[in-house]
Protein backbone atom coordinates (compact mmCIF):
# COMPACT_ATOMS: atom_id res chain seq x y z
CA UNK A 1 0.00 0.00 0.00
CA UNK A 2 1.36 3.17 -0.91
CA UNK A 3 0.36 6.74 -0.70
CA UNK A 4 -1.18 9.23 -3.67
CA UNK A 5 -1.65 12.63 -3.13
CA UNK A 6 -4.52 13.33 -5.01
CA UNK A 7 -4.47 16.15 -7.93
CA UNK A 8 -6.45 17.78 -10.48
CA UNK A 9 -7.63 15.61 -13.02
CA UNK A 10 -6.33 12.66 -10.83
CA UNK A 11 -8.05 9.55 -9.50
CA UNK A 12 -10.28 10.63 -6.31
CA UNK A 13 -9.05 10.15 -2.83
CA UNK A 14 -9.22 6.45 -1.38
CA UNK A 15 -9.42 6.27 2.21
CA UNK A 16 -9.54 3.73 4.90
CA UNK A 17 -11.37 3.94 8.31
CA UNK A 18 -10.75 1.62 10.82
CA UNK A 19 -13.35 2.06 12.96
CA UNK A 20 -15.70 -0.99 14.85
CA UNK A 21 -18.65 2.25 15.30
CA UNK A 22 -20.57 2.49 12.66
CA UNK A 23 -22.14 5.49 13.22
CA UNK A 24 -18.64 6.89 13.64
CA UNK A 25 -17.48 5.73 10.35
CA UNK A 26 -20.45 7.47 8.68
CA UNK A 27 -19.52 10.65 10.48
CA UNK A 28 -16.04 10.42 9.60
CA UNK A 29 -17.64 10.32 6.04
CA UNK A 30 -19.15 13.70 6.34
CA UNK A 31 -15.67 15.13 7.71
CA UNK A 32 -13.94 13.43 4.75
CA UNK A 33 -15.71 14.46 2.31
CA UNK A 34 -15.52 18.40 3.08
CA UNK A 35 -11.61 17.59 2.74
CA UNK A 36 -10.89 15.56 -0.25
CA UNK A 37 -14.95 16.10 -2.01
CA UNK A 38 -16.20 12.62 -3.40
CA UNK A 39 -13.85 10.49 -1.95
CA UNK A 40 -14.11 6.51 -2.32
CA UNK A 41 -13.93 5.02 1.50
CA UNK A 42 -13.07 1.41 2.49
CA UNK A 43 -14.07 0.75 6.33
CA UNK A 44 -12.78 -2.02 8.44
CA UNK A 45 -13.89 -3.01 11.68
CA UNK A 46 -11.03 -4.61 13.24
CA UNK A 47 -7.51 -5.12 13.12
CA UNK A 48 -6.92 -8.00 10.69
CA UNK A 49 -9.83 -6.40 8.04
CA UNK A 50 -7.70 -3.54 8.27
CA UNK A 51 -4.33 -5.24 7.76
CA UNK A 52 -6.16 -7.20 5.02
CA UNK A 53 -7.56 -3.92 3.12
CA UNK A 54 -4.54 -2.60 3.64
CA UNK A 55 -2.15 -4.80 2.22
CA UNK A 56 -4.14 -5.20 -1.14
CA UNK A 57 -5.08 -1.56 -2.28
CA UNK A 58 -3.31 2.03 -2.22
CA UNK A 59 -4.55 4.66 0.17
CA UNK A 60 -4.03 8.57 0.73
CA UNK A 61 -5.27 8.36 4.56
CA UNK A 62 -6.17 6.12 6.92
CA UNK A 63 -7.95 7.04 9.62
CA UNK A 64 -7.79 4.54 13.15
CA UNK A 65 -9.51 4.01 15.70
CA UNK A 66 -7.09 3.65 18.40
CA UNK A 67 -9.10 0.69 20.16
CA UNK A 68 -9.99 -0.87 17.29
CA UNK A 69 -11.08 -4.65 18.12
CA UNK A 70 -8.02 -6.78 17.92
CA UNK A 71 -5.01 -4.08 18.74
CA UNK A 72 -3.76 -3.88 22.37
CA UNK A 73 -2.69 -0.28 23.28
CA UNK A 74 -0.49 1.20 20.01
CA UNK A 75 -0.32 -2.26 18.71
CA UNK A 76 -2.53 -1.13 15.81
CA UNK A 77 -1.01 1.60 14.52
CA UNK A 78 2.51 0.35 14.79
CA UNK A 79 1.80 -2.77 13.15
CA UNK A 80 -0.06 -0.60 10.04
CA UNK A 81 3.55 1.66 10.01
CA UNK A 82 5.66 -0.85 9.63
CA UNK A 83 4.40 -2.53 6.79
CA UNK A 84 2.70 0.53 5.07
CA UNK A 85 5.08 3.23 6.50
CA UNK A 86 4.55 5.65 3.37
CA UNK A 87 0.49 5.84 3.94
CA UNK A 88 -0.81 8.92 6.87
CA UNK A 89 -2.38 7.65 9.65
CA UNK A 90 -4.68 9.63 11.92
CA UNK A 91 -5.34 8.34 14.77
CA UNK A 92 -8.98 9.25 16.62
CA UNK A 93 -9.69 7.97 20.08
CA UNK A 94 -12.36 8.82 23.14
CA UNK A 95 -9.20 9.25 24.97
CA UNK A 96 -8.36 12.70 25.66
CA UNK A 97 -5.35 12.38 27.48
CA UNK A 98 -2.29 15.14 26.30
CA UNK A 99 0.78 11.90 26.84
CA UNK A 100 -1.79 9.60 24.94
CA UNK A 101 -2.00 12.27 21.72
CA UNK A 102 2.12 12.89 22.07
CA UNK A 103 2.59 8.97 22.01
CA UNK A 104 0.59 8.24 18.85
CA UNK A 105 2.46 10.85 17.36
CA UNK A 106 6.22 9.11 18.77
CA UNK A 107 4.52 5.93 17.22
CA UNK A 108 4.29 6.74 13.72
CA UNK A 109 0.68 8.74 13.13
CA UNK A 110 0.68 12.03 11.57
CA UNK A 111 -2.45 13.30 13.61
CA UNK A 112 -4.28 12.42 16.91
CA UNK A 113 -8.02 13.33 17.16
CA UNK A 114 -10.48 13.07 19.82
CA UNK A 115 -13.95 12.02 18.75
CA UNK A 116 -15.20 14.80 21.24
CA UNK A 117 -13.96 17.67 18.47
CA UNK A 118 -16.59 19.13 16.83
CA UNK A 119 -16.77 18.35 13.08
CA UNK A 120 -15.74 21.96 12.32
CA UNK A 121 -12.44 20.82 14.57
CA UNK A 122 -12.24 18.23 12.65
CA UNK A 123 -12.46 19.16 9.01
CA UNK A 124 -9.45 21.86 10.22
CA UNK A 125 -7.44 19.35 11.96
CA UNK A 126 -7.32 16.49 8.62
CA UNK A 127 -6.80 19.48 5.96
CA UNK A 128 -3.75 20.57 8.24
CA UNK A 129 -2.90 16.97 8.17
CA UNK A 130 -3.01 16.58 4.25
CA UNK A 131 -0.82 19.76 3.75
CA UNK A 132 1.90 18.02 5.04
CA UNK A 133 1.25 19.18 8.57
CA UNK A 134 1.27 16.79 12.36
CA UNK A 135 -2.14 17.70 14.15
CA UNK A 136 -2.05 16.86 17.68
CA UNK A 137 -5.45 18.73 19.85
CA UNK A 138 -5.04 21.77 22.11
CA UNK A 139 -4.36 20.28 25.85
CA UNK A 140 -7.29 21.57 28.07
CA UNK A 141 -8.50 21.02 31.96
CA UNK A 142 -9.27 17.47 31.03
CA UNK A 143 -5.87 17.24 31.69
CA UNK A 144 -5.26 19.30 34.97
CA UNK A 145 -3.60 22.01 32.66
CA UNK A 146 -5.32 25.09 30.92
CA UNK A 147 -4.27 25.59 27.30
CA UNK A 148 -0.51 25.92 26.69
CA UNK A 149 0.55 24.97 29.54
CA UNK A 150 3.96 22.79 29.54
CA UNK A 151 3.58 19.41 31.17
CA UNK A 152 6.72 17.52 33.33
CA UNK A 153 7.81 16.21 30.25
CA UNK A 154 7.69 19.42 28.30
CA UNK A 155 9.78 20.99 30.92
CA UNK A 156 12.64 18.10 30.79
CA UNK A 157 12.43 18.73 26.46
CA UNK A 158 12.99 22.51 27.02
CA UNK A 159 15.85 21.93 29.39
CA UNK A 160 17.19 19.59 26.53
CA UNK A 161 16.93 21.95 23.84
CA UNK A 162 19.41 24.51 26.10
CA UNK A 163 22.17 22.06 25.49
CA UNK A 164 21.65 22.45 21.56
CA UNK A 165 24.64 24.51 19.83
CA UNK A 166 23.69 27.36 18.14
CA UNK A 167 23.21 26.02 14.59
CA UNK A 168 21.85 23.00 15.73
CA UNK A 169 18.96 25.22 17.54
CA UNK A 170 18.59 27.11 13.95
CA UNK A 171 18.54 23.96 12.31
CA UNK A 172 15.69 22.49 15.07
CA UNK A 173 13.68 26.16 14.42
CA UNK A 174 13.71 25.34 10.45
CA UNK A 175 12.70 21.68 11.27
CA UNK A 176 9.62 22.90 13.10
CA UNK A 177 8.94 25.31 10.37
CA UNK A 178 8.25 22.19 7.82
CA UNK A 179 11.52 23.07 5.79
CA UNK A 180 13.50 19.67 4.19
CA UNK A 181 16.99 19.24 4.77
CA UNK A 182 17.75 20.10 1.26
CA UNK A 183 15.85 23.61 1.56
CA UNK A 184 18.06 23.98 5.17
CA UNK A 185 21.09 22.92 3.52
CA UNK A 186 20.50 26.08 0.81
CA UNK A 187 19.57 28.72 3.50
CA UNK A 188 22.57 27.94 5.53
CA UNK A 189 25.22 27.61 2.69
CA UNK A 190 26.52 24.02 4.16
CA UNK A 191 26.00 20.27 2.90
CA UNK A 192 23.02 18.64 2.86
CA UNK A 193 25.12 15.79 4.46
CA UNK A 194 25.90 18.53 7.50
CA UNK A 195 22.12 19.24 8.05
CA UNK A 196 21.45 15.22 8.23
CA UNK A 197 24.43 15.08 10.49
CA UNK A 198 23.05 18.02 13.02
CA UNK A 199 19.50 16.18 12.80
CA UNK A 200 20.88 13.47 14.13
CA UNK A 201 22.87 14.86 16.73
CA UNK A 202 19.83 16.81 17.58
CA UNK A 203 17.88 14.01 18.02
CA UNK A 204 20.08 12.29 20.04
CA UNK A 205 20.29 15.47 22.54
CA UNK A 206 16.65 15.59 22.71
CA UNK A 207 16.06 11.83 23.53
CA UNK A 208 13.76 11.62 20.80
CA UNK A 209 13.74 8.84 18.56
CA UNK A 210 12.21 10.84 15.14
CA UNK A 211 12.42 14.50 13.56
CA UNK A 212 8.41 14.42 14.14
CA UNK A 213 8.47 14.05 17.16
CA UNK A 214 11.42 16.55 17.61
CA UNK A 215 9.03 19.01 15.70
CA UNK A 216 6.07 18.18 17.79
CA UNK A 217 7.88 18.89 21.17
CA UNK A 218 9.93 21.87 20.36
CA UNK A 219 6.59 23.62 18.49
CA UNK A 220 4.97 23.22 21.59
CA UNK A 221 7.41 25.27 23.61
CA UNK A 222 7.16 28.31 20.67
CA UNK A 223 10.97 27.93 19.89
CA UNK A 224 12.44 30.53 18.31
CA UNK A 225 15.73 30.89 16.50
CA UNK A 226 18.57 32.20 17.74
CA UNK A 227 19.11 36.40 17.13
CA UNK A 228 22.32 35.74 15.71
CA UNK A 229 20.97 33.13 13.24
CA UNK A 230 21.57 33.24 9.30
CA UNK A 231 19.37 35.27 7.45
CA UNK A 232 17.18 33.57 4.98
CA UNK A 233 17.95 33.53 1.62
CA UNK A 234 15.39 33.14 -1.73
CA UNK A 235 14.89 29.40 -2.63
CA UNK A 236 16.22 28.02 -6.16
CA UNK A 237 13.40 27.11 -7.93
Amino acid sequence: MTSASPSAGAEKARVLIADDHPLFRTAMHNVIDAVYHDAEFIEASDLDEMMSLAAGAEFDLVVLDLNIPGATGFCGLVQLRNEFPNVPVVVVSADEGADVAHDAITYGAVGYIPKSLTMDAMVKALNHVIGGGVYLPPTDAKDGKRKGALSEKDLRFAERVESLSTQQRVVLQMLVEGRPNKQIAYLLDVTESTVKAHVSAILRKLDVQSRTQAVICAGKLSLQAPHHAPPERSVRH
